[in-house]
């Protein structure tokens, strides 16, 4: 069902709802209205004949009857009937046939009280009155025949109001629904008509209602999507360039060895030449691995709680036994009180891979190759500080440096795919880690990741 139809029926159905619960407030409070209006009616006729018959002087009951019998009123089939204290029927504008047919009903009630009941579309009353210091029972019945006639014409009324209401709510409700969904229609039609193979164009936003929110959402979200396409083409493209130089470097070596036969010696170095490149080539395609890695979603799943401490000081001993010219310092900035401090959340090899890229690009750019690595805490955060000696970073290249194979010009002496860093922004994204980077020319670079520990979550 679309939801031009289905707003539609909603608003139709919800004002038809009230409309209708409008009608039948009405028409009830009527019939209370009229029900009251017609006992206090029929009461005063009842009083009137008693006052008459006790309290005016040459009223006989022949004469009271032929006033009964003669006086107008908008009731119809009236009865009254007076008696004493034995219930004794005084008098009567009815003959005595059919007072005993409607005793019986009158019994039903308490005479010394004000009461009254429906039959029949009868109305029947009782009550108490003194003339002369004797108390007598006044009974009346009538047939509100004008307040019957009355609310049925209101029903009438009221039924074809609802029903010419209805075929206006209907139309006023598929031009509601209409006017509702025309923004939406509008966005429908931009959204179909933009090209697939460009990424650049947005919705337009012409009001400032909740369905604009929506366009500017969506546009944001090309913006994101446009940026992720773009970062992806420039990865792939780096990543052919990357991985084609040492291949090539490879094939050319090996062509080159082919065309004549050479000595031992000669073979040793081509191996070893094609050796070297390998490893670079095992560097590239290690460092595309631990970023396709580093990007999973559900990995949050596997964290488990770590010493910072100690994953450091394993770090910096693998590190040791591979490059044994590096030197790693490891200082505390302040003593932690409770161990609580130093745990992290994360996970382990993840957290190890991103301390290892930063220990090991802090010793490459440094001279000699070498890092300090300071831990300190802040309240509810650990905090891993990088300190080298080296080039530093331009200021333009800061901005860029996390993004995969991007390295800064003054860099490029340097070996190195601009794979390090990427790694370890992703891996900082997925544990919340906070990264700040401090760096000036010729004067070395400082690097600071800021971990929530476990303080922070009890």
């Amino acid at each position: 069902m679309k939801i031009t139809t289905r707003y539609m029926i909603n608003f139709g159905l919800l004002v038809a709802c009230i409309l209708l619960l409008y009608s039948v407030i009405v028409i009830m409070f009527y019939y209370l209205y009229r029900n009251q209006d017609f006992y206090v009616r029929l009461k005063n006729k009842a009083t009137n004949s008693a006052t008459l018959l006790f309290n005016v002087k040459g009223i006989t009951y022949p004469m009271l009857r032929i006033i009964d019998d003669n006086t107008i009123t908008n009731m119809s089939n009236v009865t009254v009937i007076i008696l004493d204290q034995k219930e004794k029927i005084i008098y009567s504008d009815k003959d005595t046939i059919e007072v005993k047919k409607l005793i019986p009903q009158f019994h039903k009630m308490n005479w010394t009280k004000n009461e009254m009941f429906f039959k029949d579309k009868a109305l029947f009353i009782s009550f108490q009155q003194t003339y002369n210091n004797q108390k007598y029972y006044i009974l009346a019945s009538g047939v509100d025949l004008y307040g019957q006639s009355e609310l049925q014409n209101l029903w009438i009324i009221n039924l074809i109001s609802f029903i010419i209401s209805i075929a206006i709510i209907i139309g006023a409700s598929y031009l509601n629904a209409r006017q509702s969904v025309k923004p939406i229609a509008a966005i429908i039609k931009q959204i179909k008509a933009m090209n697939p193979g460009s990424l650049r164009q947005r919705l337009i936003i012409t009001s400032h209602d909740e369905i604009a929110e929506l366009s500017a959402s969506f546009n944001v979200m090309l913006t994101r999507i446009e940026q992720v396409v773009e970062n992806e083409r420039m990865f792939v493209s780096n990543v052919s360039h990357e991985l084609r130089t040492p291949l090539t470097s490879i094939i050319g070596q090996i062509e080159v060895s082919l065309l004549r036969d050479r000595t031992e010696k000669e073979y040793k170095i081509l191996v070893l030449s094609v050796l070297e490149d390998m490893k670079k080539l095992k560097t590239i395609i290690n460092g595309f691995f631990a970023l396709a890695e580093s990007d999973i979603d559900n990995i949050q799943s596997n964290f488990a709680k770590l010493r910072i401490d100690e994953l450091l000081y394993s770090v910096k001993d693998e590190m040791l036994v591979h490059k044994s010219q590096n030197k790693i310092r490891v200082e505390f900035e302040n003593t932690p009180e409770d161990e609580q401090e130093l745990i992290v959340v994360g996970s382990e090899y993840l957290l190890k891979l991103m301390v290892s890229n930063l220990i090991d690009n802090a010793c490459k750019f440094s001279d000699p190759p070498g890092v300090l690595v300071t831990i300190s805490f802040v309240k509810d955060f650990v905090t891993l500080r990088f300190v080298d000696n080296g080039i530093g970073i331009p200021e333009e290249d800061l901005k860029r440096i996390f993004e995969p194979l991007y390295r800064a010009k003054n860099a490029k002496s340097k070996h190195g795919h601009g794979i390090g860093l990427s790694i370890v922004k992703r891996i900082a994204d997925i544990h919340g880690i906070k990264i700040n980077i401090e760096s000036e020319i010729n004067n070395g670079t400082s690097i600071s990741v800021r971990f929530p520990n476990t303080n922070r979550f009890a």
